[in-house]
């Protein structure tokens, strides 16, 4: 197991190019589009208004994984060894730390230093399953592969406009495989098939090489109370189904962009309470109140649920 830290911080430096990327860009992208269609208000904050709002616990959680793990495929991609186990956990743990700086507690309901020691402990089993059936059967052939792809859709005033969607796949293995990983603290977590996300690699993979993927599937990394299980979520992307259903929500987002309507969800409800929405405290229908009013498109409407 390699060791060598040149390499090591080489593969690290890329894994956390990605988000930053998605994040500044003008683009669309496969989370950009979930994250409309989960809150348009909160989307329109987030991309437009440009608020910048603190990580959640769960989310510097779930970065430390990704980081981990990607970096580990980049080592094994480029040198054919991976990184050692200890030096793995390290890098996790380094990576955990430092994404808990920028975790605000207003936000969290437990103190951070015992959600950090709880994280801690679950992504050490996670890595340690991982290491035992996850890394052996992947055989990278690229790694946080981005790929640009046009889609062409209808504005409002229904004359064709191009898109371009921008995806970065987790991981391109041997034999036409696109895999995505997610790390998880709770066994409540999300475990839907991202049919968005995996469509778009798909249709993306397709642009770039001309051939089909013989598998998408997403690596779901999951610490239950008393143990660690992977649970793999497989999806036939190239379902025309799952590419219509993506167009569509292309379109929806450029329209509402275009219109400056942004529908939110029923309040009261995930995601619209104060636990879940990072943008409660200014959103007018959270705790903004009448300075909310002030963040919402001048001249423009919301449309309400």
């Amino acid at each position: 197991m390699i060791s060598a830290w040149r390499t090591i911080e080489a593969a690290y430096k890329k894994a956390r190019q990605w988000s930053g990327e998605i994040e500044n860009g003008n683009s669309l992208s496969p989370s950009r589009i979930t994250n409309f269609k989960i809150c348009g208000l909160a989307w329109y904050f987030r991309y437009i208004s440009k608020i910048k709002t603190p990580p959640a616990g769960r989310m510097a959680f779930g970065f430390s994984g990704h980081a981990a793990l990607t970096t580990d495929l980049t080592v094994k991609k480029d040198t054919g060894d991976v990184v050692k186990d200890s030096l793995l956990a390290e890098l996790f743990d380094s990576t955990l730390d430092e994404n808990f700086k920028h975790v605000d507690k207003k936000f969290e309901h437990e103190p951070l230093g015992k959600m950090k020691d709880e994280f801690r402990e679950k992504g050490h089993r996670l890595l340690a399953l991982y290491r035992r059936i996850g890394e052996p059967a992947i055989k990278p052939k690229e790694v946080e592969k981005r790929i640009e792809y046009p889609i062409e859709v209808a504005g409002l005033d229904n004359k064709p406009q191009i898109v371009q969607i921008v995806n970065h796949i987790d991981t391109v293995a041997r034999g036409d495989k696109l895999i995505d990983f997610k790390f998880r603290g709770r066994a409540n977590g999300h475990t839907d098939t991202p049919t968005l996300q995996m469509a778009s690699y798909a249709l993306a993979y397709k642009y770039e090489t001309g051939r089909e993927p013989k598998e998408v599937r997403e690596d779901q990394y999951v610490a239950l109370k008393r143990e660690a299980r992977l649970i793999p979520q497989r999806m036939d992307a190239i379902d025309p189904q799952a590419r219509i259903a993506l167009a569509l929500d292309v379109q929806t987002v450029l329209r509402a962009t275009q219109a400056g309507i942004f529908v939110t969800p029923a309040r009261g409800r995930y995601p619209c309470t104060e636990k879940w929405c990072s943008y409660w405290n200014f959103c007018p229908y959270g705790g903004g109140g009448k300075k909310g009013m002030k963040l919402l498109p001048n001249g423009k409407r919301l449309a309400l649920p």
